[in-house]
């Protein structure tokens, strides 16, 4: 019969422990974003009923590293509970001071001593609140736990253009390629503002509205499409790139500006029996017209469609970005139709012919078979006072 009592007795006062650790709950909170320090570990709520034979509590706070190791435990002073729900945030620790730290692994010394982050890593945190009677010792009453991945990130760094001057309205935007440990297809988005008066360059990028925005881009470098706004003489831009997983925003690179600039002179080139060269591609060279007659030649078995054709072209004005002559303008000097071999082309730049004004940068687009273009830029500089109307 006494042993049927000592039993009894026992199970109540299990049950009871089991009650009173019931009555405090701790509810732990993950950290966001990629940089993450140790006090903005310290997210949590303690909820339940107040329990007036409990006059001291404190938490203690665990990290293991992805190899199960214990690597750092911070425990927080001693206080008291006298109302719940109480929430704690990293903003404010005043409750949790002074918070004391041990290192099981010296490698996180930066980060708890100097309030570095974590380095790149999967981690396991795991929250424990203990409480004291007023004739008792510290138990454990309750904890919650989570896990947190710091990525290896690595962000894009623009190249081309930065803190520089462009001679060209389509320049080839160029970066670095981005680092994002748990992806493999990352892609880009480039966004160009323009800096308004007093802003720097990340100011402008941060408030102002996007100039130019192209996302997707799954390469590293992206040229200035024509059908885009016209980037203008004179007024600076501010241009980033974002790298994206899924559509999802990751890591931006730094910011760089630009300013769109012609030149303040041209070397003056005698053009008049010179014949310019069409390229495929856009560069900083400039062919300088004197004397009112641009002059080009046209490979047939490069970008000619078809024999007996006419040649297609549009004239830009460099400055606004419209064109302003194209294929049935009067080009008067000729000829006007494709033939085999190559063909030498006169554009009469005189009212005469496309009547274009003078000491200005343009650019001639001639378009050839499969969509393909064909570029010279030039300056038609004073003409030769010759009168080619009769």
């Amino acid at each position: 019969m006494v042993r049927k009592i000592i039993i009894t007795s026992a199970l109540l006062l299990f049950f009871q422990g089991k009650n009173l650790y019931s009555q405090y709950t701790i509810t732990a909170y993950p950290p966001s974003g990629n940089n993450v320090a140790l006090e903005q570990l310290w997210h949590f709520m303690i909820a339940g009923n107040v329990d007036p034979t409990y006059v001291e509590f404190y938490v203690a706070l665990r990290v293991f590293n992805d190899q199960n190791n214990l690597i750092l435990k911070s425990n927080s002073t001693t206080f008291p509970i006298t109302t719940l729900p109480m929430y704690v945030n990293f903003s404010d620790l005043s409750l949790m001071n002074p918070i004391t730290t041990t290192l099981y692994d010296n490698f996180y010394t930066e980060v708890v001593n100097n309030g570095g982050y974590f380095p790149p890593g999967s981690y396991h945190v795991i929250f424990t609140l203990y409480g004291r009677p007023l004739d008792g010792e510290f138990a454990d009453l309750n904890q919650s736990e989570y896990d947190f991945v710091i990525e290896a990130l690595y962000p894009p760094t623009l190249i081309f253009p930065c803190s520089e001057a462009i001679t060209t309205v389509y320049p080839t935007f160029s970066w670095t390629p981005a680092y994002i440990s748990s992806a493999s297809n990352i892609q880009y988005c480039l966004r160009m503002v323009e800096i308004y008066s007093g802003q720097t360059a990340y100011q402008a990028i941060m408030s102002n509205p996007s100039y130019y925005e192209e996302c997707n881009i799954p390469v590293t470098l992206l040229n200035y499409p024509p059908a885009a706004s016209s980037i203008l003489p004179n007024q600076p831009y501010a241009w980033q790139v974002t790298a994206t997983v899924n559509g999802v925003p990751v890591v931006s690179s730094n910011v760089c500006e630009f300013v769109y600039e012609l030149p303040d002179s041209v070397v003056a080139v005698d053009s008049s029996n010179m014949y310019a060269k069409l390229y495929s591609q856009l560069d900083e060279k400039s062919f300088h017209v004197r004397d009112n007659l641009l002059k080009f030649v046209y490979h047939y078995n490069d970008y000619s469609v078809e024999i007996g054709d006419s040649i297609h072209f549009e004239i830009i004005d460099e400055e606004t970005n419209i064109v302003i002559k194209h294929t049935g303008d009067n080009i008067a000097i000729g000829p006007y139709i494709i033939k085999f071999g190559e063909n030498y082309y006169q554009f009469d730049l005189s009212s005469c012919g496309l009547d274009l004004l003078e000491q200005k940068f343009y650019l001639l687009k001639v378009k050839g078979p499969m969509n393909t273009n064909y570029y010279l830029r030039f300056y038609h500089a004073e003409g030769n006072g010759e009168n080619r109307c009769n």
